[in-house]
């Protein structure tokens, strides 16, 4: 007589360890777009008005690309700017008025920084 010969079945067990992470996203509010207007009459000779120190309606403009800059020369005044905000300052758009009438040709002056 033959002896069968049968397979062995092992049973293996294995536990499996689960680690639950938990963690937070802090995520800062992105700055609202603005329309900045620039206020600040002046510049003389040449000496310009700085961005950082000039009156701005509603505050000093922060570089955002949904931000629009405003400039107008008041009537017979002329308005003579620089960009001091640093290098590659953002924004959406900048709108230049000349509303002056200085015969010299040149009455919205803007310079500086690169945008």
């Amino acid at each position: 007589m033959k002896t069968l010969k049968v397979p062995s079945i092992y049973s293996v067990a294995s536990a499996l360890s689960v680690a639950v992470v938990s963690f937070s996203v802090v995520v800062a509010p992105m700055a609202q777009a603005a329309d900045y207007t620039f206020n600040t009459v002046g510049g003389t000779g040449s000496t310009p008005s700085l961005w950082s120190t000039s009156s701005w309606g509603p505050s000093t403009p922060v570089s955002n690309l949904d931000n629009v800059l405003n400039f107008t020369a008041p009537s017979a005044q002329r308005m003579i700017s620089t960009n001091d905000l640093g290098a590659g300052f953002q924004l959406n758009a900048l709108n230049l008025t000349n509303n002056t009438n200085n015969s010299n040709g040149q009455n919205l002056i803007i310079a500086g920084s690169s945008l």
